[in-house]
């Protein structure tokens, strides 16, 4: 499992793919690995997120596609995500040339830190703000 300091948000992503310590190949042709991003986030300090890539087998350079996970409906099931449930999206990509990276935010599956996208009510959201 790859470990990386001082990355800020999405910005360094591109740098995981060549650093990322090599795993078995599955029959597909495909690499799946999990990740530790370490990140500053400005307000909340450093926090580890849970984090999944999925790259073609053949160790040449291909695109970065980063995967994000919704907001389930009931908060208390935010613990139990994980970013291998985007595996399938994250293999079409991977399937297509490109390498694919999914990761947990902040209050999600095991990605450290408090959850903070306060977005207002389902009837009422509030996504601009959400997404700063």
């Amino acid at each position: 499992m790859g470990t990386f300091s001082h990355i800020r948000p999405l910005a360094g992503l591109a740098l995981l793919v060549p650093l990322i310590v090599a795993a078995p190949a599955g029959a597909d042709g495909l690499r799946t690995e999990p990740l530790t991003l370490r990140t500053a986030i400005p307000g909340a300090g450093t926090v580890e997120l849970e984090a999944m890539v999925v790259r073609p087998d053949d160790g040449a350079p291909h695109p970065l596609a980063i995967i994000n996970h919704g907001s389930p409906r009931d908060g208390n099931d935010r613990p139990n995500m994980s970013p291998f449930r985007m595996w399938g999206p994250a293999s079409m990509f991977a399937r297509r040339g490109w390498t694919a990276v999914s990761f947990m935010r902040r209050g999600y599956g095991l990605s450290q830190g408090g959850w903070a996208e306060t977005y207002g009510s389902c009837s009422r959201p509030d996504y601009a703000t959400a997404g700063l």
